[in-house]
């Protein structure tokens, strides 16, 4: 989690797990509590994040043998998926307002969310007030499944017997 604020502002910033399989589903909140007269513009965060760095321990074994060997690998990238809509709620006078970004990745590494710039207004009867405020870095990885390749291949599950009644094709068989 990651709180930052203004006085009788307050962001909170936070994503779901620190540590994910490949293929899940990353979710980064921002919640934002604030007066009425403030206005917040919330960052739209980065379509795609490149990784910090590939996990290590990679073996030679899982890379093609027809790769020519000087080309380097594209980078591990983090994909957006979607994003949430605006919830807002009065609370005590306070507006809460909540929205959620979902990513994935479907090779390993660290990654980084960047600092997020919001932007808040203050609304006078005068004029406007701009403010910014940014958030910190938010670190997280994606990490691959192990797998025992000594062991031997099994199905995913075992085959099932369907139960079976005769009135299922009674009227089948008398009509043809």
């Amino acid at each position: 989690m990651c709180p930052v604020g203004l006085p009788a502002q307050e962001v909170h910033i936070e994503i779901n797990k620190s540590e994910l399989l490949i293929g899940d589903h990353l979710e980064l909140k921002i919640e934002i509590s604030q007066p009425k007269n403030l206005e917040v513009i919330i960052p739209k965060p980065p379509d795609s994040i490149f990784a910090l760095s590939p996990t290590q321990g990679k073996k030679d074994a899982t890379k093609d043998a027809t790769k020519d060997a000087t080309k380097d690998e594209e980078p591990a990238m983090l994909e957006f998926i979607k994003s949430m809509p605006l919830d807002t709620l009065d609370e005590n006078g306070l507006l809460k307002i909540q929205t959620k970004f979902i990513y994935t990745s479907f090779d390993t590494g660290r990654y980084e969310f960047p600092p997020l710039t919001f932007a808040h207004i203050t609304k006078n009867s005068q004029d406007e007030d701009f403010k910014f405020i940014k958030s910190n870095a938010i670190p997280f990885r994606f990490v691959g499944v192990e797998i025992d390749t000594t062991a031997d291949i099994k199905d995913i599950k075992p085959m099932m017997d369907a139960p079976f009644a005769f009135s299922e094709i009674e009227e089948y068989v008398y009509w043809g």
